[in-house]
C-alpha cells in the first residue's frame, strides 16, 4: 500500500510529529553505535506502520464552513493556552517547563552539570521541547524556538482533531466543543469537598480540580498546564486505535510516547500487551522490535532519575473520595454509552489500570495518580462523541439529559478558559506579569521543581549508553574522584 495515499497521509504526519523528538533524543543522548541503528529502525518501523495500514473508507476532507470554524476554534484554544509564550503564561506550570526549554537551549546535549560536587543529568520527559530547542540553537534565537513550540503544539492538536473527525466519519462543531471541554463533574465534587467556596475561586482561581490525590484532567487542563504530555497522548491513542487490528505495529506506535509521557505510557501498557499477546504471531515483527529497543532505552534513561526510588502507594487519598471521583469522572456518563462499552475490553483494561495506578505515587507528588487517568478519559470521550453522532434520533428527554450532563462537566474547563482570558487582559493592561516576560531560573539553579527533573550520580544509562561521556560533567567528576 502506498504510504502517501490520501487515506494514509494524516497518520503519517502524526507519526512524524511523534518521531522527530525520538530521533533527536537518540542522537543527542545516546552513543553513536546505539543512536544510528535505533534511528534507522524507528524510521523503518514508522514507514512499515503506515504502509501496512488496514484499508479504511476514505472521504477527502473538503474545505467547508464547518472545517474552517473547527480549525479556527482549535487555534484560538491553543493560542489562549500560552503555549510558546504568545499569550499570558501561568507562573507555576509554564515556569518550570520554560526552565526545561532554557536548559535544552543553553547546554550541549546531553544536558549535564556539576551540582554540589556531583554530576547531574537533566532526566525528564522533554520530547516536546527538543524540536524548538534545536531551532533555537540553530538560529541563535530563543524567540524562534518559542514560535516553533506554538506551531508544533498547534500542529499536534490539529492532527489529533482531524484523526478524531476521521474516527467519527464526520466533521461537526460539537466534536470540537466536546474535545476541548469534556470533563467529569469536577465542579460538583469541588462544591461537595471544598470548605471555602466563592464565585471567584470557582471561575478564576481554580486550574485543576483534584479529589484529594485523584484527578482526571480535561484536554483544556492538559493543554494549558501539561502540554508537553497531553498532545502526544492524544496522537498516540488515535494511532493505536487506527492500528488496533495490526499487532505487528502496536508496540512501535506505543513506544513513541515514551519521551513525552511515561506515566500515560504505563497506563496504556496493559492494553498494548494484551493486544500483542492475543495476536502474538503477528506481534513478532521488525517494527515492534524497533519499538521495544527504543522503549527499553527510554526506561534506562528514566531509571536514572532521582525520583524513581520514591515509587510507592498514594497515602493521601481515601476510599470515599475515590468513589466520588469515579462517579463524577466516569459514572455520570456511563448511562449514555453503557451498551457500547460494556463489552469493550480496551475500555475496561484502561479503567482497571487507572484504578490501580491512581493509588500509586512517585516521590512526594501525585503525578502518577493525576496522569494515569488521561487514556481512559480520552477513550470515554471518544465513545460519547460516537454516541452524539446519532443525537438527532434521540427523544427530547434523552437529548436534554445528555446535554446537561456534558454541560455540567464543561464548567470546570470553561473556568480555566475564563481564568486564562482574564489574566491575559490583566497582562495587556500591565497589571499582571507573565512567566514568559519575567523569565524563570533554570533547573540547574534555584528552581522549585528541580528535584523532579534531575538524575544524580552514575547509572546504567550514564555509564554505558550516554553519548560523549568524556565531555560531560560525569566524566569531569570521574576524573576528579581518581
Amino acid at each position: 500500500m502506498d504510504i502517501m495515499r490520501p487515506g494514509n497521509r494524516l497518520y503519517l504526519y502524526a507519526y512524524i510529529w511523534l518521531l522527530i523528538p525520538c530521533l533527536m533524543f537518540l542522537s543527542g543522548w545516546t552513543k553513536t553505535y546505539i543512536a544510528l541503528p535505533a534511528c534507522v529502525l524507528l524510521c523503518y518501523g514508522v514507514w512499515k506502520s503506515v504502509s501496512t495500514l488496514s484499508p479504511q473508507p476514505y472521504t477527502p476532507v473538503r474545505t467547508n464552513r464547518r472545517m474552517i470554524w473547527s480549525l479556527a476554534l482549535l487555534t484560538a484554544w491553543v493560542l489562549l493556552s500560552g503555549l510558546g509564550g504568545l499569550m499570558w503564561q501561568d507562573y507555576w506550570d509554564h515556569g518550570f517547563r520554560n526552565a526545561v526549554y532554557f536548559d535544552l537551549v543553553s547546554h550541549t546535549w546531553p544536558v549535564t552539570e556539576i551540582e554540589n560536587g556531583d554530576p547531574a543529568l537533566l532526566c525528564y520527559y522533554f520530547g516536546f521541547w527538543l524540536p524548538s530547542a534545536f531551532i533555537a540553537k540553530l538560529t541563535g534565537s530563543i524567540e524562534a524556538g518559542y514560535w516553533l513550540q506554538f506551531l508544533y503544539g498547534l500542529a499536534g492538536a490539529i492532527l489529533a482533531l482531524l484523526m478524531i473527525f476521521r474516527y467519527l466519519g464526520s466533521v461537526r462543531i460539537r466534536t470540537v466543543v466536546i474535545f476541548t471541554l469534556f470533563c467529569g463533574w469536577d465542579i460538583i465534587a469541588w462544591l461537595i469537598l471544598e470548605d471555602d467556596i466563592s464565585i471567584y475561586k470557582a471561575v478564576f482561581a481554580l486550574k485543576d480540580l483534584c479529589y484529594e490525590g485523584f484527578s482526571s484532567p480535561s484536554a483544556t487542563t492538559q493543554l494549558y498546564f501539561i502540554y508537553n504530555q497531553g498532545i502526544a497522548i492524544w496522537l498516540t491513542i488515535m494511532l493505536l486505535l487506527r492500528q488496533r487490528d495490526n499487532a505487528g505495529t502496536l508496540l512501535l506506535t506505543y513506544s513513541l510516547l515514551a519521551i513525552f509521557s511515561p506515566i500515560a505510557s504505563a497506563a496504556l501498557a496493559p492494553v498494548v500487551i494484551y493486544c500483542c499477546l492475543r495476536h502474538w504471531r503477528q506481534a513478532v515483527s521488525a517494527p515492534n522490535a524497533a519499538g521495544l529497543l527504543f522503549g527499553l532505552t527510554a526506561v534506562a534513561f528514566y531509571m536514572s532519575n532521582s525520583r524513581v526510588g520514591g515509587f510507592g502507594l498514594n497515602d493521601w487519598g481515601t476510599i470515599p473520595v475515590f468513589l466520588l471521583f469515579l462517579i463524577c469522572s466516569y459514572g455520570v456518563f456511563m448511562p449514555f454509552v453503557w451498551r457500547r462499552l460494556r463489552n469493550d475490553r480496551i475500555f475496561w483494561w484502561l479503567f482497571g489500570t487507572m484504578i490501580v495506578l491512581s493509588w500509586t505515587r512517585l516521590g512526594d507528588t501525585g503525578d502518577m495518580a493525576w496522569r494515569c487517568t488521561i487514556p481512559v478519559s480520552f477513550y470515554l470521550m471518544l465513545a460519547l462523541m460516537k454516541k452524539s453522532v446519532t443525537i438527532r434520533s434521540w427523544s427530547e428527554i434523552r437529548h436534554a439529559a445528555f446535554a446537561c450532563v456534558l454541560a455540567t462537566g464543561m464548567l470546570a474547563p470553561l473556568g480555566i478558559l475564563a481564568r486564562s482570558a482574564g489574566h491575559q487582559l490583566q497582562y495587556w493592561r500591565g497589571i499582571l506579569h507573565s512567566t514568559r516576560s519575567d523569565g524563570y531560573p533554570t533547573l540547574f539553579m534555584e528552581n522549585i521543581c528541580h528535584d523532579n527533573f534531575i538524575a544524580h550520580g552514575d547509572s546504567f544509562f550514564t555509564r554505558y549508553m550516554m553519548r560523549d561521556r568524556k565531555s560531560t560533567a560525569f566524566a569531569d567528576n570521574h576524573t576528579e574522584s581518581k
